[in-house]
């Protein structure tokens, strides 16, 4: 392959790229006020600004045409995960139920620390920053800071000072310890369940990509619900195919305008996104045989056309053209009789005859 058809590198600022990293590190374990940066008593108008504010610089139509490799399915979760919190903070009565629920996952003692202090978290994008900026936004510290320390820390601290309790005094450590694991996966079973349902009603409105997003958060908190993965696999697999749409679209441009390395590393963009279209092998096989003359490569192309469109005597024609460069006479024949039983065109009838005669 020739050195014009290699994918570009990530079209990301390094800034750009430690924002992402760092906000969808945190996005299961932080609230929706910490998640747009505002305080608990933040009103609809400050609530409204942040999210317009993180929306100007993580909404995905902001990285279209860019390539972000493994990051777009990050940007989708995060802008997800910004639009649920906006959604439900600036509605009042799903808020009140939100901080209903929130406040009776929380420990007594963690519910009083929390009254004291209600100042507003420091938001991951300053006020009228830009990450792509590299002079701007997040501080070089953010950028090159290190993942937080893990719980393990704490939990072997935990258990030091547990073997240091009397054995009455051990069992209700141990006890509260459990509560608040317990609390811990309540929670995060709410969560998903909140992710799940936002996930599938998007999906049924007709928007896979974002449905992928919210259910991907569901399945990260709650593994093990079935139902969860499922859909996670109904929209994945919805997605790709529009994924793949966009590559075909592209291609098919470039290949108007004579754009040929354009349109092969578009076809093949299509062809990775496990595209289910017949029309995106066939015209890959046919600009790999002319231009790149790799047989090989074209007949694998070709099958998959067949595969995906065995009603298109065009693709069964051409498949039969590739075996009989091979000396692969059976099969050519096999896939010229084929085509026949698919076209009353007689131009195309004709083709068929022609060929048939060749490999007598």
């Amino acid at each position: 392959m020739s050195e014009a058809t290699t994918p570009p590198k990530i079209d990301l600022s390094n800034k750009e790229c430690a924002l992402i990293e760092q906000m969808h590190r945190t996005l299961e374990q932080c609230s929706h006020y910490t998640l747009l940066g505002i305080s608990e008593d933040a009103d609809a108008t400050d609530v409204r600004k942040a999210y317009y504010d993180l929306s100007r610089h993580l909404h995905p139509d902001r990285f279209f045409r860019r390539e972000v490799g493994d990051y777009a399915p990050k940007i989708e979760a995060i802008f997800s995960a910004i639009t649920i919190a906006y959604q439900t903070l600036s509605d009042e009565r799903k808020r009140d139920r939100y901080d209903q629920e929130a406040l009776e996952s929380r420990t007594p003692s963690r519910r009083r620390r929390r009254r004291r202090s209600v100042k507003a978290e420091e938001p991951l994008i300053a006020a009228g920053a830009d990450p792509s900026d590299d002079d701007d936004g997040l501080s070089e510290e953010a950028a090159e800071a290190p993942p937080a320390p893990k719980p393990a820390r704490t939990s072997r601290r935990s258990s030091r000072r547990a073997r240091q309790l009397s054995p009455r005094a051990r069992s209700l450590y141990r006890k509260k310890i459990m509560g608040k694991v317990r609390q811990e996966v309540t929670e995060n079973i709410r969560r998903a369940k909140v992710y799940y349902e936002a996930g599938k009603k998007d999906l049924e409105d007709g928007h896979p990509l974002k449905a992928e997003s919210s259910l991907y958060l569901a399945v990260k908190l709650d593994p093990r619900n079935e139902d969860y993965r499922s859909l996670l696999d109904e929209a994945h697999d919805q997605s790709l195919q529009i994924r793949a749409q966009q590559f075909m679209n592209a291609a098919e441009s470039a290949e108007s305008y004579q754009n040929i390395q354009e349109a092969l590393y578009n076809y093949r963009k299509a062809v990775e996104y496990k595209s289910r279209n017949g029309q995106v092998y066939y015209r890959l096989a046919q600009l790999t045989r002319r231009f790149e003359k790799d047989t090989r490569e074209a007949l694998t192309l070709l099958r998959s056309a067949v595969q995906y469109s065995p009603n298109n005597a065009d693709f069964r024609i051409a498949l039969a053209e590739v075996y009989a460069e091979l000396d692969l006479g059976l099969n050519a024949r096999r896939e010229y009789q084929e085509a026949g039983k698919h076209t009353k065109d007689k131009d195309t009838r004709e083709r068929i005859k022609e060929g048939l005669r060749a490999i007598r």
